[in-house]
């Protein structure tokens, strides 16, 4: 239909053990006749180097190509657009999933929201990711790093919700064991979403498994694997991106506010790169006192939109 609205997002980043961080996305809307790509960045450098916090960030509507998931599972991103060349290769889980999936399903995949209208499907599709960066006129990034892709046949301004809390944790390659329902080993990922309104939810993921009880806050995820309870405690970050949408990650895109509903442009957005510790037997279910953390490095946000409707 030459009406539908269908938007198509990849979100993949980078993080290096001294602090480094890049985040890229790309981005295809096809809505009323017009097919749109975007491709954009944020690549912050700084952190503990004694050199001042820095943070770049780059958009493009020009050589914006899509990722590339390839035969050999690595996917791979060569966008002219921002002179960025990466590739992420997923570290193996600890174990395969409980329960068969179906022939065409994907290990994060879930459907977050389905109505009428269309729906959200948000697939992790590396929990974490052994990722390599070479970024015009800088060294070459080396660390951990994860990959989602977005796919909505709803208008973003249609989905109850009033607040998104999303975020993912990478465990420093000397932690501590964490016993989970995968079996012994690191917890070596931590992905989270929460959304509160009209159809809340919260989610976790263990080194991409769903885990019990989730309870998300603003500097707190904590859940239940195996029977342990576990926390991670976000320290305070440093900021990557803070603002309203039509002033930061939607700004460079020409015509954004004939297209753009003002509830999306005025959609408040902050985005953190923090130092966390991740332990486990907290709550003293089992009286037991909690273990010595397990630290290592968080990217997360909150997202509050304007109330959304039409």
């Amino acid at each position: 239909m030459p009406g539908s609205f269908r938007l198509a997002k990849w979100y993949l980043d980078c993080v290096t053990p001294d602090g480094r961080a890049f985040i890229g996305y790309w981005a295809r809307l096809r809505w009323m006749g017009i097919t749109l790509h975007y491709a954009g960045s944020i690549h912050a450098t700084g952190w503990g180097s004694g050199d001042a916090w820095r943070v770049r960030h780059h958009s493009t509507l020009r050589d914006a190509s899509e990722p590339i998931e390839h035969e050999d599972g690595r996917i791979r991103w060569n966008c002219a657009g921002l002179k960025v060349k990466g590739e992420w290769e997923e570290e193996p889980a600890a174990s395969p999933p409980a329960a068969p999936l179906p022939p065409t399903a994907r290990l994060g995949e879930r459907t977050l929201f389905a109505t009428g209208e269309g729906q959200v499907i948000w697939d992790c599709r590396m929990p974490r990711a052994a990722a390599r960066l070479e970024i015009s006129g800088g060294p070459e990034m080396v660390g951990t790093g994860y990959t989602e892709y977005l796919d909505l046949t709803i208008r973003p301004w249609q989905l109850p919700i009033e607040e998104l809390r999303w975020g993912r944790f990478h465990a420093e390659s000397h932690g501590e064991p964490v016993t989970s329902a995968l079996g012994s080993g690191a917890a070596r990922s931590v992905v989270w979403i929460r959304y509160t309104g009209d159809e809340p939810r919260q989610l976790v993921l263990v080194n991409g498994v769903e885990a019990a009880d989730p309870q998300i806050g603003e500097a707190r995820v904590t859940w239940t694997v195996g029977g342990v309870r576990q926390s991670l405690d976000l320290e305070p970050g440093r900021v990557l991106r803070e603002g309203p949408l039509g002033g930061t990650a939607l700004s460079e895109v020409p015509g954004v506010r004939k297209l753009a509903p003002l509830a999306v442009l005025d959609t408040y957005e902050a985005k953190w790169l923090s130092r966390s510790q991740l332990r486990r037997d907290v709550g003293g279910e089992h009286g037991a006192a909690p273990t010595n953390p397990i630290t290592g490095w968080a990217v997360h946000e909150v997202v509050r939109p304007v109330r959304w409707g039409g």
